[in-house]
């Protein structure tokens, strides 16, 4: 089963309303608030571009086109990352405070994400590296990840230029 099936029918209509919206946004503020990089348009040609960091990748949101742009491979992108992407320099408030590690559970309207959450995150990071934690070390150094002092074996990451993730690897009891 295509991952785009489980989603809305309407991934590019929540896309497309997710760039109308930001079209009525002021840049300046978008890029402080969101902590990306905003390229205001020729004088009086166009919406500009903002230039975005996910995990290891940079990505384009071309305001004029309407699309968002893998900047290493040259092609557009389209889908979840996308609305992601469209849906995070949108909505996101700027972030609480840096120490506050919020579950997953606690984010407005996850809720009924949880099922695919649980699908296409949880259950397949655990199949990846629930027998072999030195994998798991080598995947999250590699990804940036910064090593926390925390139960288990902890990693965060900039997933988005404000939104920082936490990963876990507990060993299982006998």
């Amino acid at each position: 089963m295509s991952q785009l099936k489980i989603f809305d029918p309407s991934l590019e209509g929540e896309f497309a309303k997710a760039i109308r919206e930001l079209l009525r946004r002021d840049g300046e503020e978008v890029a402080k608030r969101c902590g990306v990089v905003y390229l205001p348009p020729r004088p009086k040609k166009g919406h500009g571009r903002f230039i975005v960091n996910l995990l290891t990748k940079t990505y384009s949101v071309e305001l004029d086109k309407r699309e968002i742009v893998d900047l290493i491979a040259g092609r557009e992108i389209r889908g979840e990352i996308a609305l992601l992407i469209a849906r995070y320099l949108c909505y996101s408030s700027g972030g609480g405070r840096k120490e506050d590690w919020i579950p997953y559970d606690q984010f407005p309207g996850s809720k009924r994400y949880r099922s695919l959450f649980d699908r296409y995150v949880i259950r397949p990071f655990a199949r990846s590296f629930g027998y072999d934690p030195e994998r798991y070390k080598a995947v999250c150094k590699r990804l940036g990840g910064k090593r926390e002092r925390l139960g288990g074996l902890s990693y965060s990451f900039n997933f988005l230029p404000r939104v920082r993730i936490l990963t876990q690897l507990w060993k299982a009891k006998k």
